[in-house]
């Protein structure tokens, strides 16, 4: 067997970003409505000690709307140039597990972590948009940082967005190339933001209580530990996509392998992020309410936007039902 296969460039050309913003909303609401739609484990992780240099990861979903199965697999590779990545969907009918094709996900699961983070401010700014999100604080200038700004001006009305990173050439040059401001540190990029964004590769926190202003809303969304546990304390509403694979990654992680147990964490969760995306559980309970949310991705998410792109380019895919039917 032949298995279609879309490559990197022309899953890019096939994209559209309001199609995969629906696209990505639409799978939190799955996630929340349907059945388990997550393997378990949510996530397989594979690192020998004789290929230290090496990692593998497997994430697989299920979306019923979609008629689908999907299995993502990751392989990363650091090199003296910096990480190479091989990243793949395998999709296969939902009700017969045939296999339908294979999508290249490098650039897609850059736009899918860019949307789910958009997601995520849009639904917790409350009902009929509680608190606004005129000023966004991005923290982060990497290649999915790209894909942010866009959705953050059209979906959530973003008016102002400033943007720091550890290197402050790459912040100004990200700015300069979007049209925003570029800040000198952290600090100056949050002061009066209405929300924050980090998606960076941090290995030490970068966000503290003293960063949780009422009103405000933070998305965690990088690997690694960018997050103080501090600002869970001081968190009002803490809402996380995924809590098993996040309390292995990013900063939930971090927390976990610092000494905060697990029950702690799962203690202060008031939803998660699906449950706000479909409306069952608030974002937030008033306008004062600090927010803080971990995103750290859901094969789910995947799934629907490598389906879109592989609908688009081949046609082959029975039409999604919508939100909720079925």
């Amino acid at each position: 067997m032949t298995l279609p296969y879309v490559d990197d460039a022309t899953a890019l050309a096939a994209l559209d970003l309001d199609r995969a913003y629906e696209a990505v909303r639409d799978a939190f609401h799955q996630a929340a409505t349907r059945p388990p739609v997550l393997s378990t484990p949510p996530a397989l992780l594979m690192h020998h000690p004789e290929a230290p240099h090496t990692a593998i990861k497997v994430k697989a979903a299920q979306l019923p709307g979609l008629g689908l199965s999907g299995v993502r697999i990751v392989g990363d590779h650091d090199t003296p140039e910096g990480e190479v990545s091989h990243d793949v969907m395998w999709l296969a009918d939902f009700q017969t597990a045939r296999p339908i094709g294979l999508v290249e996900m490098n650039t897609l699961h850059a736009v899918r972590t860019a949307l789910t983070g958009v997601v995520a401010l849009e639904a917790l700014r409350g009902p009929a948009d509680l608190v606004p999100c005129r000023t966004v604080a991005l923290l982060g200038a990497g290649r999915i940082a790209e894909w942010l700004v866009a959705p953050l001006r059209d979906r959530v009305g973003a008016t102002a967005i400033r943007v720091a990173a550890s290197r402050p050439e790459r912040a100004q040059a990200f700015a300069e190339r979007h049209g925003i401001e570029a800040a000198a540190s952290v600090d100056e990029a949050v002061a009066g933001a209405d929300a924050v964004i980090a998606i960076t590769s941090a290995t030490a926190p970068l966000l503290f209580a003293r960063h949780m202003a009422a009103g405000r809303t933070i998305v965690g969304m990088g690997g690694g530990h960018e997050i103080d546990a501090s600002a869970l304390r001081a968190a009002d509403r803490f809402v996380v996509d995924d809590f098993g694979f996040a309390s292995v990654m990013g900063s939930v992680g971090a927390w976990i392998r610092g000494g905060t147990t697990q029950a702690t964490i799962e203690a202060r969760l008031t939803a998660e992020l699906g449950q706000v995306v479909a409306g069952l559980r608030p974002g937030r309970a008033s306008p004062s309410d600090v927010v803080l949310a971990i995103v750290q991705g859901m094969a789910c998410c995947d799934l629907a936007l490598a389906a879109l792109v592989f609908r688009t380019i081949t046609s082959p895919l029975p039409v999604p039902e919508g939100p909720g039917e079925g």
